[in-house]
């Protein structure tokens, strides 16, 4: 499920801030859906976080929310 503000522009670089966060995040996940999500995120749309499963943005094109529920995700 893709969650994303539809104010905010899909194509828009991610902020650098925004993206060092998320990475720092995804690097430190454990459990089954870890590595899915660690590939998702790394895929050829990896400078737009505003498309990243999971992740929704505001219309400022910065991450405003996280969701990412029934993934098999932990956090160490």
């Amino acid at each position: 499920l893709l969650l994303q503000d539809q104010n905010a522009p899909a194509a828009a670089p991610c902020h650098p801030d925004d993206y060092r966060a998320l990475r720092a995040f995804a690097i430190n996940l454990t459990g089954a859906g870890a590595g899915a999500l660690r590939a998702a995120w790394s895929s050829s749309l990896a400078a737009v976080c505003c498309a990243w499963d999971g992740v929704a943005c505001g219309a400022d094109g910065r991450v405003a929310s996280l969701r990412l529920p029934g993934r098999g995700l932990a956090w160490p």
